[in-house]
């Protein structure tokens, strides 16, 4: 049976600390969300560049439990996620929540072009860190959703 090595962002990322991000969000919820995660079986390695914007790729997207866990690890780094939520859960008070934590709603029924909403918010805003299920669906993909469209950002 294989088993899969934990992601060591350190092999490709810099660990001297010199150019760690700075911290979006208290300190507090930091710790509690590296807690969180170790008593759910998860660890996180290494650290995240100082760079004002990026794209980080949340995969597989297979499980409700994945926005949670998405949450947390982007917590115990200390960023405050922007990330892409299906508009029709974002109703209500719960709706109110997830807008309150990073959920940028997409009208999936609509024909209108998400990369360029992306782009007009990389534009708009200082600092962001933009989280993306490229897939989109929370069944097994083969392969992941393509576009042509020309990278304008960083991904990590």
């Amino acid at each position: 049976m294989n088993t899969l090595e934990p992601l060591q962002l350190d092999r490709f990322l810099p660990t001297d600390g010199t150019t760690e991000r700075p911290p979006e969000i208290p300190r507090w919820l930091m710790r509690f969300s590296a807690w969180m995660l170790r008593r759910m079986g998860w660890r996180i390695y290494g650290q995240l560049p100082n760079v004002p914007k990026s794209i980080f790729i949340a995969v597989p997207h297979t499980s409700n439990m994945d926005g949670p866990i998405m949450l947390l690890t982007s917590w115990s780094y200390g960023v405050r996620p922007t990330w892409m939520v299906k508009a029709e859960i974002v109703r209500g008070l719960i709706g109110r929540i997830i807008i309150a934590l990073g959920g940028m709603p997409i009208d999936r029924r609509k024909s209108h072009n998400v990369v360029d909403e992306a782009a007009r918010m990389f534009g708009e805003y200082e600092r962001i860190a933009l989280v993306i299920a490229p897939e989109g669906t929370r069944k097994y993909a083969e392969y992941w959703k393509t576009g042509g469209h020309p990278a304008f950002i960083q991904i990590l």
